[in-house]
């Protein structure tokens, strides 16, 4: 269990460090309405993600010391199925007819 928290807290500070380093690549390359608009993007796909979700990923932590490998690894198999397969229907209904909506009014073209 010791092993896995170090690794869980080595991922998870890596991404804050990847997101500190590139801020200055990011600020200089790209003007503020640029980087605003990348932001948005950022907002939007998190935002739609936790939601679309629901929790799944995270309920399955409690299963993992009750459970075998092979039946953690046929769980999250399954559970990835599902997901994406809510996102690719999500996706297809709901974002891709209302691209236009979208880009205009959320992202400002």
């Amino acid at each position: 269990m010791y092993r896995n928290s170090i690794i869980y807290l080595i991922s998870a500070s890596s991404t804050i460090l990847i997101n500190f380093i590139s801020l200055p690549l990011f600020t200089k390359y790209l003007d503020l309405s640029d980087y605003g608009t990348i932001a948005i993007f950022i907002l939007f796909g998190t935002t739609l993600t936790s939601l679309l979700s629901l929790g799944l990923s995270q309920s399955l932590f409690r299963f993992y010391f009750k459970y075998s490998f092979s039946e953690i690894r046929i769980l999250y198999t399954s559970i990835t199925i599902t997901l994406l397969l809510v996102f690719l229907i999500f996706f297809f209904v709901i974002i891709y007819p209302f691209s236009n909506f979208i880009i205009n009014n959320i992202f400002n073209n």
